[in-house]
């Protein structure tokens, strides 16, 4: 699915109505280019990850590889798009159940905070230490439903290089420079000024689609309008998927750019997300079973 034309490959599918499910028709691209494959219940798990993701991006690809390449990035401590990203769309279009997933997958990397301390207020850090600390201890950060006026001197201090302070009760001061990624959702756009050094640090994300209980009958009518059916149980399904997605993408996009002691720290930070290593032997050697049985 990161590969442009199998992606465009799928597309024509669903346009032509292959089958009446887009699961079951990467599914079966799947099984004819990687027979057995469909066996691996991890690859399963990407398939429905990259599914929905393509849902949630209208299946617009360069978005999609946008959004891969931000979340990949997340696992090391990059200044690489180090921005204030806005998910912005109607209601019940998959922005919450991505946290979901992400929640899922970074463990106690992944905080939600509450949105009022992108408000405006203390124009100083320290007076928020919950956003502040929690900038240095996750490494994706999230608000949801953040609406109204927004802080555009606090959103340029924690998305650039500067250094933030903050000192909890009965503790002394603290700070450096947070690496996390900062999202957040909104249905509509907060009010800001939008000066120009503000908006070199906000990133847009646009959800187009929009998930009701009863789908469309036909692949084609429901990639065209963009409204899809809701399934319950898209966290479960796609969380490893997505994790092991994020993993293959990182190291195809960001390894080669490396030097051995920051692979070496990221490693680290790998090895402490739950559970998940094993995952990444285990389907390795699932795929080089499959690719020999070939």
């Amino acid at each position: 699915m990161t590969d442009k034309s199998f992606f465009l490959q799928y597309l024509k599918n669903l346009l032509t109505n292959r089958t009446d499910d887009l699961f079951d028709t990467l599914y079966e691209m799947i099984q004819e280019h990687f027979p057995g494959l469909t066996d691996n219940p991890h690859a399963l798990s990407m398939m429905h990850f990259m599914v929905h993701l393509s849902k949630y991006t209208a299946f617009e690809h360069d978005l999609l590889m946008y959004l891969c390449d931000v979340l990949a990035s997340i696992f090391i401590a990059t200044n690489y798009e180090r921005k204030f990203f806005v998910m912005k769309g109607e209601t019940s279009n998959g922005k919450s159940k991505l946290f979901e997933i992400l929640a899922r997958v970074f463990g106690g990397y992944y905080h939600c905070i509450q949105s009022d301390n992108l408000k405006p207020g203390n124009s100083s850090a320290n007076a928020t230490p919950d956003l502040a600390s929690t900038l240095f201890n996750c490494r994706i950060v999230t608000t949801e439903e953040l609406e109204g006026k927004l802080n555009e001197n606090r959103v340029k201090q924690i998305t650039g290089n500067s250094c933030v302070t903050f000192r909890n009760m009965y503790e002394s001061s603290q700070g450096g420079i947070p690496t996390a990624k900062l999202f957040t959702t909104t249905n509509n756009l907060p009010d800001c000024r939008a000066t120009e050094a503000f908006q070199d640090r906000v990133v847009a994300i646009p959800f187009m689609s929009r998930f009701v209980n009863k789908a469309l009958l036909t692949t084609s009518e429901q990639v065209q309008l963009n409204r899809y059916g809701k399934d319950e149980y898209v966290v479960e399904r796609s969380y490893i998927g997505c994790f092991l997605i994020l993993i293959y993408h990182l190291k195809n996009t960001w390894i080669l750019k490396m030097d051995s002691c920051i692979i070496g720290t990221s490693l680290q930070v790998w090895w402490n997300t739950p559970k998940f290593i094993c995952l990444i032997l285990t389907f390795i050697i699932s795929l080089k079973h499959t690719w020999m049985c070939k």
